[in-house]
């Protein structure tokens, strides 16, 4: 090199060093965050998410977990045991708060959650449904494809729940449904025309229909929830 030429590379600065760590520790944090939400299951440690690097499942209990989606009678023995449970109230609190699965609906499924949740309130109750597919006593599909056909059994299911509190169809507040296939809106909007007629001294209940990739049972094409509305008897 010539003498009095300064090289046009330079030794790396303290300044710079510390921008590039800081950088690389942002990547860092920035990657571990991701790998919650994408890849739990490449965490160091077990729930957290402390590294990027695959090691042993975050959850190594879920692989021996027994499939419990199809069972719809598995459980019911003991559902029918805890038919109804009621959260206790705080002291002064005027909401009770009630789980339940009435007697004359098939259990839910692998005993996971409740037919109706029921917030009673000064003056009356709110009842919000889970959601129902058209299934049979025995917790088979009823007519796999057909969307009229399940539309008619899971307003059955529905009226089912909405009776053993108390209430009708003409309670009904909104409706949620979500269908595998939009087309197949005629034959559920037919269904629906019928149970929730028009009339012009009243509006229908608020309405939700979204198209889904599919649900959780296979054949099953539709599945709806409501929630309704119920005085309490004066």
């Amino acid at each position: 090199m010539p003498r009095g030429s300064r090289s046009k590379t330079r030794a790396p600065t303290s300044a710079s060093n510390a921008a590039i760590c800081r950088e690389t520790a942002d990547w860092v944090k920035r990657r571990c965050r991701a790998a919650v939400v994408i890849e739990p299951y490449r965490a160091t440690v077990r729930n957290t998410c402390r590294s990027w690097v695959s090691t042993l499942p975050c959850y190594p209990r879920m692989g021996a977990m027994p499939d419990i989606r199809w069972s719809h009678v598995l459980f019911r023995s003991s559902v029918a045991a805890m038919t109804s449970i009621a959260v206790p109230r705080q002291p002064g609190d005027p909401m009770k708060l009630t789980l339940d699965n009435p007697p004359g609906v098939g259990a839910p499924f692998g005993d996971r959650f409740a037919h109706v949740a029921r917030l009673d309130l000064d003056g009356g109750a709110i009842l919000m449904l889970a959601g129902q597919v058209a299934i049979d006593d025995a917790g088979d599909v009823v007519a796999p494809g057909d969307a009229g056909a399940q539309a008619e059994r899971i307003f059955e299911i529905i009226h089912a729940v909405l009776a053993a509190h108390g209430a009708g169809f003409a309670d009904v507040l909104h409706i949620r449904t979500f269908m595998t296939d939009l087309d197949d809106l005629p034959a559920y909007g037919a269904v629906r025309r019928r149970l929730f007629p028009a009339d012009p001294a009243t509006n229908p209940p608020a309405s939700t229909t979204v198209e889904v990739r599919r649900l959780f049972l296979p054949g099953a094409v539709l599945e709806v929830e409501v929630t309704a509305a119920v005085r309490t008897p004066a």
